[in-house]
């Protein structure tokens, strides 16, 4: 099992990292994905009365002083998806890094940051209103918070990010036997029961090899590039 982050970035971003994804892996399938959340703080006094994507932009133009987005450390997706969304929208913001998520949250609860985006694990916090969700990085409405737009809807497409949990092998790895594995997990996701267990975390989503393995070209192509505009490094 894999993620995104350690196929698609961190080979971007870590000059000692002892793997190549495409040399030492095959891609099999995706088996979870989820949106990321752009979630504003209800405290600060500059994004109290912020309620859409919109109302953001305009915003960040507005300031004399560039507003601030937290992540949860240098080079991990939610600085990627943040600075790709700045660019987007053509504003300038100061990139505020912790050391995980659970501080970026405290920060962004403390109106310490302005905005970020971050995982499905910020719903308690919007439902509550210690945060305000603006949009989800998907183009479809995710199923906990129906009343919260897709970036897509918000104007920009290009920020559309879903990470995911995946099934690689070994580089190598005979065409039948993978064929066997992505079969099997194929069925495994038609079990009602096992299904409704792994949707607690995300999107079921099983996809062909051929299909996955684009995707992560694609994905990887764009992080590439936020990353070298950004000059992000580790």
């Amino acid at each position: 099992m894999s993620n995104t982050s350690s196929i698609t970035v961190n080979p971007l971003i870590y000059k000692d990292i002892s793997y190549d994804p495409e040399r030492d892996f095959d891609p099999i399938t995706t088996v979870i994905s989820y949106p990321l959340v752009l979630t504003v703080s209800t405290t600060s006094d500059k994004t109290k009365n912020v309620k859409t994507v919109k109302d953001l932009v305009e915003l960040a133009k507005s300031q004399k002083t560039p507003l601030n987005y937290g992540s949860a450390g240098i080079g991990n997706l939610f600085h990627i998806t943040g600075a790709q969304f700045n660019n987007e929208a053509g504003i300038t913001a100061t990139h505020v890094p912790y050391r995980g998520g659970a501080p970026m949250q405290v920060a962004l609860m403390a109106g310490e940051v302005d905005y970020a985006f971050d995982t499905l694990a910020s719903i308690p916090l919007i439902k509550d209103g210690r945060v305000r969700a603006l949009a989800v990085t998907e183009d479809k409405r995710w199923r906990d918070l129906p009343d919260v737009p897709t970036i897509d809807e918000a104007g920009y497409p290009a920020v559309h990010v879903s990470p995911w949990m995946a099934v690689f092998a070994p580089k190598g790895t005979p065409p039948d036997v993978l064929k066997k594995v992505h079969d099997a997990l194929n069925l495994l996701s038609t079990d009602s029961g096992l299904r409704e267990r792994m949707e607690r975390h995300g999107r079921v989503v099983i996809m062909s090899p051929e299909a996955f393995k684009k995707q992560i070209a694609d994905e990887t192509a764009v992080n590439k590039e936020v990353v070298k505009r950004e000059a992000i490094s580790q």
